[in-house]
C-alpha cells in the first residue's frame, strides 16, 4: 500500500513549509487559540491552520512569478518587433 509520502517528492515546496512550521514555537510567538464556541466543529490545529496558509501564500507567489514571466516575455518580443508604417 503506497502513502501520501511517496507521492510528495523529496525537494517539493510542502516539504520545506512543513518543516518551517513544525519548528515554530507558538507560544514564543505569542498566538493563542480562542474557543469561541463550543458547539458544532473544533478548530484546526493551529500549525495545520499556518501550513495552509503557507502553502496558499507560495501558490500565489508562484503564480505572479508565472504571470510575470508571461508579460514580460511578450512585451520583449513586442519591443523587437516594432510596428512599421503607422
Amino acid at each position: 500500500m503506497q502513502s501520501l509520502e511517496d507521492y510528495i517528492s523529496k525537494d517539493h515546496p510542502v516539504r520545506f513549509i512543513d518543516a518551517f512550521v513544525k519548528k515554530l514555537d507558538l507560544k514564543l510567538l505569542h498566538f493563542q487559540v480562542a474557543i469561541m464556541n463550543k458547539k458544532g466543529r473544533p478548530s484546526y490545529e493551529s500549525k495545520l491552520f499556518f501550513k495552509n496558509i503557507f502553502v496558499r501564500l507560495s501558490q500565489c507567489f508562484a503564480q505572479q512569478s508565472q504571470v510575470r514571466t508571461r508579460v514580460l516575455s511578450q512585451y520583449r518580443a513586442a519591443m523587437a518587433y516594432p510596428k512599421t508604417g503607422a
